[in-house]
């Protein structure tokens, strides 16, 4: 049962296996109850990418992006 007006945004990183369960568990857990999902891989290089892209198969309304990290910005000065 989806939840009508109810999205999931996920930022990951190599997560094969976490405490939680990994993100396999992760997404079958969330996205049959969203309307949309966004996951922002940043980097991954444990085959989180591929689970990602193959999870998209099974749940169309998931969005993977994959950009390459540049690191992590400076922070600003106050004038």
């Amino acid at each position: 049962m989806q939840i009508p007006r109810f999205s999931l945004c996920a930022i990951v990183r190599d997560e094969i296996q976490n405490p939680t369960g990994g993100v396999e568990d992760f997404l079958a857990w969330t996205l049959p109850f969203v309307e949309e999902a966004v996951v922002v891989d940043t980097g991954s290089i444990d085959g989180t990418k591929e689970i990602l892209t193959r999870a998209q198969e099974i749940y169309p309304h998931l969005k993977v992006y994959d950009p390459t990290f540049e690191g992590f910005a400076e922070p600003e000065t106050m004038p």
